[in-house]
Order: C-alpha cells, then structure tokens, then sequence
C-alpha cells in the first residue's frame, strides 16, 4: 500500500504536459496498437463478408437503375397505349387522306416530339400497325413490314416489354418493343419500338473494375459481357460462359427477362510481411503524435492564457484580435469577437429606437392636431348643423371622437394591421364627408390579415401627404385606394392615389432615401415617409418599410412588413 501511495503521489506531482503525455500512450497509443494487430489477424473474415455484400449491393443498386430506366420506357409505351387521337390514326388512318394529315398533325406528331424531348437519350420512339398493309405513313408511325424484327417477337400480351439487343462493332442497341391494343382493349393494331444505346439503359452496370466482370444473360438465352470502349461507354460482346471467379453474384430484370451476373474475387489481405511493415508504420506515426500532441498542447494552453488576460484587462470588453487560427479555440474567440460586436450594435440600435420613438411620437402627436384639419372638420360639422343635416354631422363628430381616441393612445408602440386599418378607414370615411361626392376611397384587406402586427399610426401620415401634396391641384375626382395581401412570408400594403404624382428621378431620389434612412436630409416633403420608414425598420426588421412603386399618373408607395402575429 505504500509503494502505491508514493507511486499516485509522484504521478499527480507530474507536470501535466507529462501526464498529458502519459495518458495519451495508455489511452490512445496502446489500444491502438493492440487494435490494430487484432484487426488485421482476426477481422479479415469480417471485411470479407462486407466486401463481398458491398459488390452484391452496387449489383443491386445497378439492377435498380436499370429498372428505372426500363420504367422511363414503358412511360412512354403508355403514353402512346393511353392517347385515344393516337391508337384512332394507327387503326383507321394513314397519311395519304387529308383527315389522317390534319390527324397527324395535330394529334400524332405532338404527342411523339413531346414524347422524344423528354426522353432525349433515346435515339427513337415509333408505332408499327399490323392490321393494315401497304398503308401510307412517315417517320413516327410505320408499317409493321418495315421491321425486321417482327417475326421474332411471337406471343405478346398486353404486359409484355420485349428487349432485342443488336450487337455491332464497339457499340450495343437495345430496342424494346410492346403490343398497342385499340382503345376498349378487344385487339391488337401494332406496337411501339423504343430505341436506345446499351450505354444509356444499363451504364449503371460500369461499376466494375479491371479484375471483375459483368455478365448478361439475354431474353434469348444468350451471354453476353459487358465491355467498355474507348470513350468509356458500355458495349456487350459474346461469352460462351460466365468466369470461374471467387464470388458471383446475380440480379433479375423481370420487365425483359434478362439476368445479371457480377463476377469478382475475393479482397486481398496483408501478408506476413506486409502486416509488420503496417505495425511499424502504425508505431512511427503514434510517436510522431506524440511530439505534434506536445506541441499542440503547449499552443492550446499559452492561447488560452492569453485570451483569458484579455478578458481580464479590457474594460469595457473590445474584440481580441490576437488568434487568427480556425480550431475550437479560435471559433470561441470568433463567436466572442461576434458577441461583442453585436452587444455594441445593440446598444447603438436601443439608442437610435428610443430616439425615433421620440420622434414618432412627436410627429403622431403633431399629425393629431394639424390646425387645418381640425378647423376645416369643425368648420364642416358647424355648417352641416346649420343645414338641418343633424344626422350627418353625428356621424361626423363620432368619426373625428374615433380618430382622436386612436391618436391619442400612446402607451404602446405596436398594434395589429385590422386596427390600424379600421382606424384609417375612418379617417378617409371623415374626409369623404367633408369633400362630399368628390372624393372616393377604398381599403380592401383579407380577414387572417387583422392579427398581423404592425407600427403603431404607420399609415395616417401617409393619407395627410396624399391631401397635402397629392391632391393640391385641381384633381377630378380623387380617390385613395388602400389594399393589403400576403405574398409568402410577407405582408405588403399598396396605397395608391390618382394626385399630381412625381416623375422617375423623385421617385428614385425617395427610394435611395428610404433605403438609406438617412434623416439629415429629409425634406418637408419627405420626412413624414422617412419617419415611418425608420419606425417600421426598427420595430419589424431591416427587411421591412416603404417603397415607392410608381408615381406618373398618381403617386402608390408599398408597405412591407413581416407576417408576424400580434
């Protein structure tokens, strides 16, 4: 118990470089080692079976593709199988009437050129008619005298995908025919030919390597072995036999009755020889981790040393610009250097809002009592009294209650766009009594629109530059017309009138300004857009605010802002 003691004493009295060192031989090297010898002596079986399993699954994955693609074909026999303008002219007309021309035309030849644009790769798709001989056609559908190969096909039925490979110098066509039945299914009136390269069907089937071969068993009962041309692309030649390797697998191609057949042989292992010049290099390369592991370790901790000092010493906190490297202790100081970064543009945007809040607020409650409003307003209802209109001018005064109600609710910053729209529609409803049968409005909003949440008094300054500036002159028949949709993850609001407008270059101008939201060079004209530009871009993001969308016959400025609900 004593030696233990001493020996648990002088090992925690170790440096920790030194224990670092030793825990890495005890942890990491040793197992290693031991790991990998057991790997190569004992395991070799294992990577045998997955090696063998892996080659049977690239076969497989192999027979899938080519299934796919004989899908793709028998897609397009369908197609033509399933348009009833096409099995009408292969049954009844040809190409010498002119109702089988205008039939052809219209019906035929579409539905084959669609049929080849989709499917470029296939050098053709046809029709053959059997039932009638001699008939007139051209090049998309053809007698069944101009194929040699009708009298191999025999038997076929309605499910049949027949294949006939043709064999030619360095290159392989398959064609694949199947029987066209009439639209109620009682006969047989020819059948379609796709034709493809071998290369385009089953290139799949390249997977094998210079040791290997692929086999394919035709319909017909022959062999043949997949090769590759010069430019890489698959061709079969004639085998009288598959080779005698270590492993064979198989796969069926049900559609055409083929069958695959992958020869390879077995994974060579190390030898005696080879497994102990791998131990030595395995032994060489841990020493040399031993060595970047000191080094390493020595980085870590004088990187870690010198960022916790900059954390200790700067006041207030600035980024650390003193590791420039990419590991876990450089994005540590990256995502601290973004924090603060961050922290700092935080703190500045807080101050900007509060101040624009401040000015917001100013503006709205400048907007609230404009004198010229208010007078003319009061001016209109003391008149409408004195006409006997008593009914009009309570409707009057309830609207302008309303508004000044809404404007003069300021313990909040937000509301929702249903509010600031019935709000609006109330505002536009007093002016219309005031401008009598003049003016005319309308503000048009879908109902899952009303919880959208929105700046608070956003659109009122907006309406007042329509009066003060839109409709100056004499403008027959003014109207403002306000609508709000949804268009993805957005909501916009279009308000548009038919005012004096402003030509491109203002327009222009405005939107650099609403853009940039500068507010030292705002206008007159301009700073009651600019003030509710700023207040929707730091209530609702940066993404969001105005736009002007056109303004030569009438002036229409766009709100954005995020589908977020209130």
């Amino acid at each position: 118990m004593g030696v233990l003691f001493k020996l648990r004493k002088a090992y925690l009295d170790l440096p920790l470089v030194v224990k670092m060192i030793l825990m890495y031989i005890w942890i990491i090297a040793i197992p290693m080692i031991l790991l990998g010898i057991n790997y190569i002596v004992s395991i070799g079986g294992g990577l045998e079976r997955q090696y063998a399993e892996s080659k049977k699954s690239a076969l497989l994955q192999s027979a899938d593709f080519i299934k796919n693609e004989l899908g793709i074909v028998e897609f397009c026999t369908s197609c033509i199988q399933y348009n009833n303008g096409v099995l009408e002219y292969i049954e009844h007309q040809d190409f010498s009437t002119s109702d089988g021309v205008a039939v052809y035309m219209e019906t035929v030849r579409p539905a084959f050129e669609q049929l080849k644009s989709i499917n470029g790769h296939f050098e053709s798709i046809r029709a053959y008619r059997m039932l009638f001989d001699g008939m007139n056609d051209i090049h998309y559908v053809l007698n069944a005298s101009d194929q040699p190969n009708l009298d191999l096909l025999g038997a076929m039925n309605l499910r049949d995908l027949r294949l006939f490979i043709e064999l030619e110098e360095g290159e392989t066509v398959c064609r694949l025919y199947k029987v066209l039945y009439n639209g109620k299914y009682t006969h047989q009136i020819g059948y379609t030919e796709v034709v493809a390269p071998f290369d385009e069907l089953f290139g799949s089937l390249g997977f094998f390597g210079e040791d290997e071969c692929v086999v394919v068993g035709g319909p017909d009962g022959r062999l043949y072995r997949a090769a590759r041309s010069e430019g890489g692309g698959l061709y079969l030649e004639p085998c009288d036999a598959a080779p005698q390797m270590d492993h064979c697998e198989q796969a069926d191609i049900e559609q055409v009755g083929i069958r695959l057949i992958y020869c390879f042989n077995r994974m060579q292992l190390l030898s005696a020889r080879e497994m102990i010049t791998c131990i030595a290099f395995v032994v060489t390369m841990l020493l040399l981790l031993v060595v970047l592991f000191l080094i390493t370790y020595r980085s870590i901790t004088r990187r870690i040393a010198n960022f916790t000092n900059h954390l200790r010493t700067s006041e207030p906190l600035k980024p650390y610009e003193g590791d420039p490297y990419r590991d876990e202790i450089g994005q540590m100081v990256r995502r601290f250097n973004k924090t603060i970064v961050r922290q700092n543009q935080l703190t500045e945007e807080i101050r900007q809002k509060e101040l624009l809040v401040g000015q917001a607020q100013y503006y709205a409650l400048q907007s609230q009592i404009q004198p010229h409003f208010l007078y003319n307003t009061l001016e209109n209802i003391d008149m409408l009294i004195a006409m006997g209109q008593g009914r009009t001018a309570s409707k009057m005064i309830a609207l302008f209650g309303k508004i000044l109600r809404y404007n003069v609710s300021r313990s909040r910053e937000k509301t929702t766009l249903g509010s600031e729209m019935d709000h609006i529609s109330d505002y536009l409803k007093l002016y219309a009594f005031r401008m009598s049968e003049s003016f005319a409005y309308r503000v048009e909003m879908p109902p899952e629109l009303r919880d959208v949440s929105c700046p608070y008094c956003m659109l009122q300054p907006l309406i007042e530059n329509c009066f003060k500036h839109g409709f100056l002159g004499d403008i027959e028949n003014p109207f403002v017309h306000i609508t709000a949709y949804e268009i993805e993850d957005r909501v916009e609001i279009l308000i548009r009138d038919n005012g004096q407008g402003a030509d491109s270059e203002q327009i222009e101008t405005l939107n650099r300004a609403l853009q940039s939201g500068d507010e030292e060079s705002a206008s007159g004209e301009s700073i009651g857009l600019r003030n509710v530009n700023n207040r929707i871009r730091f209530l609702c993001g940066k993404d969001c605010g105005l736009r002007i969308a056109g303004g030569e016959n009438g002036f229409s400025i766009v709100i954005k802002l995020r589908n977020a609900r209130a």
